[in-house]
Order: structure tokens, then sequence, then C-alpha cells
């Protein structure tokens, strides 16, 4: 009822977004610029907003995908994550809001250090898919830090999984020996 902002955006075709903090009733102002016609007003709950830092972010289980929006350019949304030591994650972030939207975000560890990006099979760092593999080189909490890139407003998925440790050394020092004429197999996991 005071007229006090607490959304603003869209245009022609595109949405616009509020974090409303408080119950109560609140309106919609549409007008045009320069423009006049008809226009239709859909009105959605997406959902309490994740945590927007670090000491806010929402627990997730590895292996159950969790439901969020990056709701506005102010909007970012963190995440956190046990991991056992050796153990190996692939963070997954997916968004189908379309060629404007899509996931962009870092995996953090307790510290706030980057540990890994997020990126597409094409090594872009923003994109409808993208995900970052990791080796937890200590036990304890990680972070998924998901952040605007180029419009706010995507919906996203995002699921940590955990790949189990690695099956055979990534160095000559900690290699599987293997004899001639025998079979070995394994998997690349990052």
């Amino acid at each position: 009822a005071a007229g006090t902002p607490v959304g603003s955006g869209g245009g022609l075709g595109s949405p616009a977004f509020a974090d409303i903090a408080t119950a109560g009733t609140y309106y919609v102002e549409v007008g045009g610029a320069n423009a006049t016609g008809r226009y239709s007003i859909t009105v959605t709950d997406l959902g309490v907003d994740q945590g927007n830092t670090q000491a806010t972010a929402a627990a997730i289980s590895p292996g159950v995908p969790t439901a969020g929006i990056i709701s506005s350019s102010s909007d970012e949304d963190w995440f956190s994550f046990s991991a056992a030591a050796g153990s190996i994650y692939r963070v997954s972030c997916s968004s189908s809001g379309g060629s404007n939207y899509g996931c962009y975000g870092w995996v953090k560890d307790s510290s706030g250090g980057t540990v890994a990006r997020l990126q597409t099979s094409a090594g872009a760092y923003y994109g409808a898919t993208t995900e970052a593999e990791l080796v937890a080189t200590t036990s304890g909490t990680y972070y998924v830090q998901l952040d605007y890139y180029i419009s706010g407003g995507y919906p996203f998925t995002l699921t940590v999984t955990n790949l189990g440790t690695d099956d055979h050394g990534n160095v000559p020092a900690n290699a599987s020996a293997i004899s001639i004429g025998a079979a070995a197999s394994g998997e690349v996991q990052y």
C-alpha cells in the first residue's frame, strides 16, 4: 500500500521477479513505453529463495536433485554438501530457462576458495547444462555458488553426485599394477 517497489523488470515477453520477504497484499503495475495494446499477466509463486551467502547456504544431499531459481541480477543461490576425503563429486546444474538463461557457478571449500568452476562440455562457463568434477581433498562441507550471468530469472536443477573414489592412480607413484596379457578395467571419473 505504500507504493514501494519490490521488483521490476520484464518487458515484451520477458518475466519480472520480486523477492517477497513479508506476507501481505502486493500490486503489479503494467505500463507501456510509447506503446498501447492488450496484455496478459500471471503471478506465480516460485517458492523460497535459497541462501544468498555461504553462511546461509541451503544444505543438500548428494544424489538428490534440488530445484531453484536465480530471480534477479542481484540474486545468488548457495548450497552446501558434505564430502568425504578422496571421493570424487560431480556437480551438475541444468537450466530450462531458454537461450538467455543458464547455469553459472563455482564449487568452493569451507574457507570460500574456489576448487572447481562449472562449465559446459565445450568449456564455456555459462550454459543450459554446466558441470564440475572434483576430488574432495579433505572431509567436510563444500559449497556450490550459483550466480546471475546474462539474465536473472532462470530456473535450474542442481545435483551433486558422489562418484566414489578413484579406481586407479593418477600418477606413476600410485599406478595400479597389471601383468602382461592380463585384462584390467576401470573408469575415468574426471
